[in-house]
């Protein structure tokens, strides 16, 4: 079987932005999602097990976010698990 790729990107609002991650989320649940856009179109079955990589940046008048999702059969985790809060402690505000 070949490889299939998709790539997408697109400038949108942090509030259609999360609409995609509920998306995501309701996808590795089900263990199915499918990509659309441009043209493109990709069925992807996520396994039980996955693999998340996560890089962040901040500056004084930019971010970044960086995710990477991996999986293939039989990976386990070892590593201590994220935490993700919604908003910002003060200990944390860009100054």
């Amino acid at each position: 079987m070949s490889k299939q790729e998709f790539e997408y990107a697109e400038k949108t609002t942090a509030k259609d932005l999360a609409e995609y991650f509920i998306k995501l989320a309701e996808g590795f649940r089900s263990n199915g999602l499918e990509l659309r856009g441009k043209g493109q179109t990709i069925a992807l079955k996520p396994e039980d097990s996955v693999k998340l990589e996560v890089k962040a940046s901040c500056q004084e008048d930019e971010g970044e976010l960086e995710l990477e999702i991996f999986w293939k059969k039989d990976v386990s985790s070892t590593a201590e698990r994220l935490q993700v809060n919604p908003g910002i402690s003060e200990q944390n505000e860009p100054s």
